[in-house]
């Protein structure tokens, strides 16, 4: 795990959850603990549904360009990218990542083993797509990988998870 020296907050691998929304539904407050136990459903089609994916994954911010005109020096925005396994492939979450289709956005905050949600009220705005992997063997635990991307300028915001009492953040997937 390498320490991100643009983004001095966030903690790079260690993503144990993710919650995605629709891309219109960001949060009132992200540290309402009432807003997540009333939109946190895995199963609902109601439109401001917030799925919470457990996994392991990680969330790490690549550092942009920059270009220099005269004495100015201006930077093009960073790239950050998500890739996260969920190992419970049941059929909710098998359909939900087949529905992803090609390059769908959605709004996501990782969850990190220390509680902390990333992306404020508004979230990280990503590109998904799902895939199931093939695996080498047989006895081999098979999982669903989601990936995204986004473009920022400022590394998202961190808080503390309204629920992450309710939740494993040892890490037992």
């Amino acid at each position: 795990m390498s320490f991100n020296d643009c983004a001095p907050e966030l903690l790079d691998n260690g993503i144990l959850y993710l919650l995605l929304a629709r891309p219109d539904q960001p949060f009132s407050n992200i540290e309402d603990p009432a807003e997540h136990s009333e939109r946190t459903s895995n199963t609902s089609s109601a439109s401001n549904a917030v799925r919470r994916l457990k996994g392991v994954g990680s969330y790490s911010h690549e550092f942009g360009d920059s270009y220099t005109i005269g004495r100015d020096t201006y930077y093009n925005k960073n790239t950050g990218t998500l890739v996260f396994k969920i190992y419970d492939n049941n059929a909710t979450n098998y359909e939900f990542m087949r529905s992803l289709g090609c390059n769908t956005q959605y709004l996501a905050w990782p969850i990190d083993s220390q509680g902390n949600i990333y992306g404020g009220n508004d979230g990280i705005k990503v590109v998904l797509q799902g895939r199931e992997n093939i695996t080498e063997s047989v006895d081999e635990k098979k999982f669903i990988e989601v990936q995204g991307q986004h473009k920022y300028k400022n590394a998202p915001p961190r808080d503390t998870y309204a629920l992450a009492g309710d939740i494993d953040l040892d890490g037992n997937v």
